[in-house]
């Protein structure tokens, strides 16, 4: 018996062809590039890089359809569109309110938040003002940043004013500082007052009391 090594796939699209130029042009179907003009079929769109299939070729992509459709096996659907959701380091990290409210529920990401201190900046890419916070006690940064996705404001009285929907589309959040869970809070509070001043957060430039 011969054992066929596979791969995994991740399916990008499904669409309909609707002029194949190959056929103009006679290519073969072993030629190494194609030529069509397609229509992308909306209604799998909820599949596009969720689901996973096995197949015996390796290589950048892979067609599927034809003949060879029987020989794909359905191996996982992903609970969300695949991402390289990899941690990239607290001093890397600058996301949109969108990516974090996915990321928060990645294990790698959620382990890294849920053990440190830290002064967090919130980022209003349309107005370029600023809101410096603290995450430190019990929640630390994940719990604090899970605030933001509940509500958008976290409880801070200059963001309740806006639409959840601005926050949505328009915030991102960074990571100023980190600290261990052994640190006192008070001196996490006073490194948030430092860098407010330092980044003007508390006038023009931005949404601290």
């Amino acid at each position: 018996m011969v054992q066929i090594e596979c791969w995994d796939w991740l399916l990008i699209d499904i669409s309909r062809i609707t002029k194949d130029y190959n056929r103009l042009l006679n290519r073969s179907e072993t030629s190494i590039n194609y030529y069509y003009d397609r229509e992308v079929l909306t209604e799998y769109q909820k599949y596009f890089g969720r689901l996973v299939l096995s197949f015996h070729k390796n290589g950048a992509y892979v067609t599927l359809g034809g003949n060879r459709l029987d020989d794909f096996i359905v191996k996982e659907i992903l609970a969300h569109s695949f991402t390289n959701d990899k941690f990239p380091g607290y001093d890397k990290v600058n996301v949109s309110w969108k990516d974090l409210s996915r990321l928060l529920e990645n294990k790698e990401w959620k382990s890294v938040l849920e053990n440190q201190k830290g002064i967090y900046l919130l980022s209003d890419t349309l107005t370029g003002k600023k809101y410096v916070g603290a995450a430190y006690g019990e929640a630390r940064l994940l719990g604090r940043w899970r605030d933001y996705i509940k509500n958008g404001h976290g409880g801070n009285k200059k963001l309740k004013p806006f639409l959840f929907d601005y926050i949505k589309e328009n915030f991102r959040f960074t990571i100023l500082e980190i600290f261990k869970n052994s640190t006192n809070d008070d001196h996490v509070i006073e490194r948030e007052r430092w860098w407010m001043n330092v980044l003007q957060t508390r006038r023009e430039f931005g949404y601290n009391e």
